[in-house]
């Protein structure tokens, strides 16, 4: 019975989240401007930053890795 609220709690939280993060997004879409198609590339190239500097800093630990990057 506790792990069921638990668990309602959270996917409460997390629909909470995700209509935040919807009205968030697309407010400041609004206010820059800029299209979709812009949206959907400035999240590439920020995954693509954050992936890297993820990859550079574990290097920087000496974990070894399979990447060639």
């Amino acid at each position: 019975m506790q792990l069921l609220t638990i668990i309602i709690i959270s996917t409460h939280t997390i629909v909470k989240l995700i209509k935040w993060h919807k009205s968030f997004v697309e407010r400041a879409q609004k206010e820059m401007g800029i299209s979709n198609y812009a949206l959907y590339w400035f999240g590439f190239i920020e995954g693509t930053l954050v992936m890297w500097l993820i990859m550079k800093s574990v290097s920087a630990f000496g974990i070894n890795s399979d990447f060639p990057f």
